[in-house]
């Protein structure tokens, strides 16, 4: 109620103030959802409503969180009108950066987006062989990207990805996969245009893509030690105390014992990623990636709601 009073940024000019208000409308939409979850289906009007003010005003309040808008500085500087494939990729993999960063500071990270960065992590590593020209080195990298992206599959936090995640994630997807295509098309001809300057890009979405593998194992540990994460109870094993929202398919809070094995998944995916890195432009494309249907269509759902 007191949020309603001031319900956007120019209402309160401290900069003390918006960090509250986004962990109070985080915390706010996450007890709603969960209301939801738990209730009978009768008695989530009040939840439902606070869910949908909350997630309404939460992206109005500007993150400020030190440092976010000067993350890796410098290190890329994409055109602001890309014209050529080259400038659509440099482009691409900035703004997924910055995307995938603000995500994981949120109050509440969304499973969604903790489940696309291996997938976009081993699409990265597909286009490098694919730029260089180099058979496949390991099966490793690829094994626990895949790994995690599946036990993030299955949990859920119960939050949505930003809409400028959506589309971040959708275009990268779109723009490493135009690379892949072009590096194909053009393998027995000699080096791509801007081959050095596409390098320089991948090489710099890699190690970023691993900064947020290293940040995922973080915002995995604190949802385990939180019991922020959710399953269907249909998905997991049978037990007393959840035959009934087993029988009528509702989420579940997921046992210690459970997100334990979600956490350590997510560290050895950020491990063996860091170890696939050292050893050069290679690649675990053994395994090639796979277009992220849920954040394509909730892109393309996104972009029809506006």
């Amino acid at each position: 109620d007191l949020l309603h009073l001031t319900p956007g940024p120019g209402d309160a000019t401290s900069g003390d103030v918006r960090p509250v208000v986004r962990r109070v409308l985080g915390i706010g939409y996450v007890a709603a959802r969960t209301a939801m979850a738990q209730l009978p289906i009768q008695h989530t009007d009040r939840p439902r409503a606070v869910a949908a003010y909350t997630l309404d005003h939460l992206d109005t309040w500007p993150d400020d969180t030190p440092g976010l808008r000067l993350w890796s500085p410098g290190s890329l500087a994409p055109t602001a009108a890309p014209a050529t494939p080259t400038e659509h990729l440099e482009a691409a993999v900035a703004a997924w950066l910055y995307a995938a960063t603000a995500e994981l500071r949120r109050p509440v990270p969304s499973s969604d987006t903790i489940r696309n960065i291996p997938a976009q992590t081993l699409h990265l590593h597909a286009a490098t062989a694919a730029i260089h020209g180099t058979p496949p080195a390991t099966t490793d990298a690829a094994t626990a990207l895949v790994a995690a992206g599946r036990h993030w599959q299955r949990a859920t936090t119960l939050t949505r990805p930003a809409h400028a995640y959506l589309v971040a994630a959708a275009n990268l997807y779109d723009a490493l996969n135009q690379t892949i295509q072009t590096a194909a098309h053009l393998a027995d001809t000699g080096p791509l245009p801007d081959q050095h300057r596409i390098e320089r890009v991948l090489d710099h979405g890699m190690r970023g893509a691993q900064r947020l593998l290293d940040q995922s194992v973080v915002v995995a540990t604190r949802l385990h030690h939180g019991q922020a994460l959710f399953v269907n109870a249909r998905q997991v094993a049978p037990a007393i105390d959840r035959l009934d929202a087993r029988i009528k398919g509702r989420l579940v809070p997921l046992v210690r014992d459970e997100t334990r094995l979600v956490v350590e998944v997510t560290i050895r995916a950020a491990h063996v990623n860091r170890l696939a890195l050292q050893t050069g432009p290679h690649t675990p494309a053994t395994l090639p990636p796979q277009r992220d249907w849920g954040v394509i269509q909730d892109r393309d759902r996104a972009l029809t709601r506006r």
